[in-house]
């Protein structure tokens, strides 16, 4: 028993005990670093209104009017276990819901955008949401 226990041991000691922490595409980059890489791409953003974040496990929200039509961003820190599951539930089936009303959704590391579907530009703003990365912007 006691030469088993050694085995086990010896062998966690060497293969490492715990698992490396999980690191997450632009988890470090805020939803202003975001704006300034749509800006960085030409889109003239009219407006900038705060929406409601924390109920949806969020860390932050705005809303960018372009064109007169508005799309929404969400921050979420995906080193917390809800708003990461929140991010994987978006991610399987790419709609979000307010309120019980399904919104298409694009999901890029820790940040999620709506409403694009309904922009004229929305294509556009899908590559330059997706182009967003911890390389450069």
């Amino acid at each position: 028993m006691k030469q088993l226990l050694l085995a086990i041991f010896t062998v966690l000691i060497f293969t490492g005990c715990s698992t490396p922490e999980p690191v997450f595409k632009n988890n470090d980059k805020t939803l202003v670093d975001l704006v300034r890489h749509f800006q960085s791409y030409g889109i003239k953003i009219d407006t900038l209104q705060a929406l409601e974040f924390d109920f949806f496990h969020a860390e932050e929200a705005i809303a960018l009017s372009i064109d007169t039509k508005e799309i929404g961003l969400y921050r979420f820190d995906l080193t917390y276990k809800k708003a990461k599951h929140k991010v994987d539930m978006v991610t399987k089936k790419n709609i979000f819901y307010i309120q019980a009303i399904p919104f298409p959704a694009v999901i890029n590391g820790s940040f999620m955008m709506i409403s694009h579907d309904t922009h004229r530009r929305g294509k556009e703003f899908v590559k330059i949401f997706k182009a967003f990365t911890t390389d450069g912007e």
